[in-house]
């Protein structure tokens, strides 16, 4: 099987759009068929992970930190992250990567559901292309472009370039926020000049990285779960299903 080295998994989002679901329940412990999103995350990538996984809390941690006070024996790699100020998603990837350790590691927005194999991407992300230090999960959308980012490839799966909720028609495919980073990704990012910490992932560090990026295709379903409608749509299609 093959093994990252670890993962983040960003989890301290506001949860703005969801309100009032999210005044008392974190996003990232919303339930799809009476399970966590965060909880599915995690059953779906720990036994990838050589090291740790490192979750980020801000909005309501105590909430997470509670339900996973439970499962501490049971997932001891698992290793909670409080942020008193949120950072940024990469902001937050940046303050993380000597707890993340060497080798390569997932990063991802635990706040979404997604039912992909990730034995098959971490398999993508070691056959990538020899110059891709970063493999993207891409997924179709029919969402409209000003809502979502969507991103061109070249006929070898690399990313050409991202329109980030911009009103242009640029096909269907969008950015699923999942990562793999490889070692010599995070090495480049210990030198990159940031000058401010609230930083994030699409806006501030693939720029630098525009040429270098493998982009596989989610072979299963991917749901931003980022408004009302599009949580209980996911509620809806996935209640009693195994996921």
């Amino acid at each position: 099987m093959s093994r990252l080295a670890s993962s983040l998994l960003l989890s301290a989002g506001l949860g703005t759009r969801l309100r009032p679901i999210t005044k008392t329940i974190p996003k990232c412990m919303l339930s799809i068929d009476s399970r966590p999103l965060l909880a599915k995350w995690i059953d779906d990538i720990y036994h990838f992970n050589e090291k740790r996984i490192v979750i980020n809390t801000h909005h309501l941690a105590h909430v997470v930190e509670d339900y996973f006070s439970s499962l501490q024996s049971e997932f001891p790699k698992v290793e909670l992250v409080y942020e008193e100020q949120l950072l940024g998603t990469a902001g937050t990837l940046l303050a993380q990567l000597e707890r993340l350790g060497n080798g390569d590691t997932l990063v991802a927005h635990a706040d979404n559901f997604c039912t992909a194999d990730f034995g098959l991407f971490i398999e993508a992300h070691l056959r990538r292309p020899r110059h891709a230090l970063i493999t993207m999960m891409t997924f179709e959308t029919n969402r409209s472009p000003e809502q979502i980012g969507l991103v061109e490839t070249n006929d070898s799966g690399m990313l050409v370039h991202i329109h980030e909720k911009q009103k242009i028609f640029a096909g269907n495919v969008a950015n699923g926020a999942i990562y793999i980073f490889s070692e010599e990704a995070k090495e480049r990012l210990r030198t990159l000049p940031f000058l401010k910490k609230n930083l994030e992932i699409v806006d501030h560090v693939l720029p630098y990285f525009l040429t270098e990026i493998y982009c596989y295709p989610c072979d299963g379903e991917l749901i931003d779960i980022g408004t009302k409608e599009t949580y209980f749509d996911a509620q809806q299609k996935f209640s009693n299903k195994k996921i």
